[in-house]
C-alpha cells in the first residue's frame, strides 16, 4: 500500500495528461504495483494494457480507435 501512496504524484500527472505513457511504460509500472492490488484489478489491468498494446502497432486509424475502445472496456469490465 506505501507504494501506491508515493505512487500517487506520477499517477496524477497521468490522469491530468501531463505525462503521456506508452505500453512498455504502463506495463512496467503495473508490475511495481500489482502485488498490492486484488487479483481482478490485475487481470482487468493487464487485459487493457493487452489491448493497449496490439492499439500501438495498428497501421490505421481505424483499428487504432477499436483497439483503444477495446481497452478502454476491458479497464472497466467486472464479472458479477
Amino acid at each position: 500500500m506505501a507504494k501506491i501512496l508515493n505512487e500517487l504524484p506520477l499517477l496524477r500527472k497521468i490522469i491530468k495528461g501531463q505525462i503521456a505513457m506508452d505500453f512498455v511504460q504502463l506495463k512496467n509500472q503495473q508490475r511495481i504495483l500489482r502485488e498490492q492490488s486484488p487479483t481482478n484489478l490485475n487481470l482487468r489491468v493487464h487485459r487493457a494494457l493487452s489491448w493497449l498494446q496490439r492499439a500501438e502497432m495498428a497501421d490505421d486509424d481505424d483499428g487504432r480507435f477499436i483497439f483503444l475502445w477495446i481497452a478502454f472496456n476491458a479497464a472497466y469490465a467486472t464479472e458479477d
